[in-house]
């Protein structure tokens, strides 16, 4: 082979690996953000700054948009500029279904459900018109993370009041609270007005249901003596576990 060929071949080659590699597409990427507690990332708490929804950080990016997330410092002195992002899921809640006029029986003491002044009592009857019970089923957008179960949030049936779960002195509370009905038809994570109002529903495979507080996770709805609390999961225990009975 003469000079001449090897010097057109190697030309040839390089003409199609310029146009391989200079070949451009314009394409969507869509991105799953995970939400990491920050000793699992060996971060400290210490000194940490809070973003609020829309505010803007600087260092990752001109303008790094952050929604819903806490920043904080990273442990490295050399990296002035560098954060830690612990973003939180935004999942949109949107009203699917209802399951109307059902009572909710614990396997513990077979009990029921019941409403008596906004507690959540026990009950051994299940023909009491404060047992009946509305259960409302959500969609969400988000369809990446772990499941935690079918988004629910119990009404008693015929009246504006929902089964709410609020916290203080880290413990979390089930209680009974009148709220708008209208307003729990669509919400986003960061309504934690609505949110606190939605539960994750799980079966199990006796058919049984256990169901998580989705704004406080980790705490479940547990049956005792008299009324309901909530509590962390108990495996070996049936007080977590809950049978829904249709009386229509």
């Amino acid at each position: 082979m003469d000079s001449t060929s090897t010097h057109d071949s190697g030309k040839a080659k390089s003409q199609r690996e310029e146009m391989e590699f200079s070949y451009q597409e314009e394409v969507i990427l869509c991105f799953s953000l995970v939400v990491k507690h920050l000793k699992e990332l060996g971060g400290s708490e210490e000194e940490d700054m809070s973003f609020d929804e829309g505010d803007s950080v600087k260092g990752a990016g001109d303008d790094c948009e952050i929604r819903g997330a806490e920043c904080f410092p990273a442990n490295d002195d050399s990296l002035e500029q560098c954060y830690v992002i612990n973003p939180v899921a935004h999942r949109k809640f949107n009203f699917e279904q209802i399951n109307d006029d059902v009572v909710i029986q614990n396997l513990n003491n077979d009990k029921f459900m019941k409403n008596t002044e906004n507690t959540v009592c026990m009950s051994a009857h299940n023909l009491l018109k404060s047992a009946r019970i509305t259960i409302y089923f959500y969609k969400y957008t988000d369809i990446y993370g772990p499941f935690h179960g079918i988004p629910v949030v119990l009404n008693f049936t015929g009246s504006e009041k929902f089964l709410k779960c609020s916290a203080k002195d880290n413990k979390v509370f089930l209680t009974v609270e009148c709220y708008e009905k209208q307003k729990l038809l669509q919400f986003g994570c960061s309504d934690k007005d609505c949110l606190s109002f939605l539960f994750y529903m799980k079966a199990n495979q006796d058919g049984s249901k256990k169901f998580e507080s989705a704004m406080h996770m980790g705490w479940f709805m547990k049956g005792f003596c008299n009324k309901v609390e909530m509590g962390p999961l108990s495996p070996e225990n049936e007080s977590c576990y809950f049978l829904i009975q249709s009386l229509s």
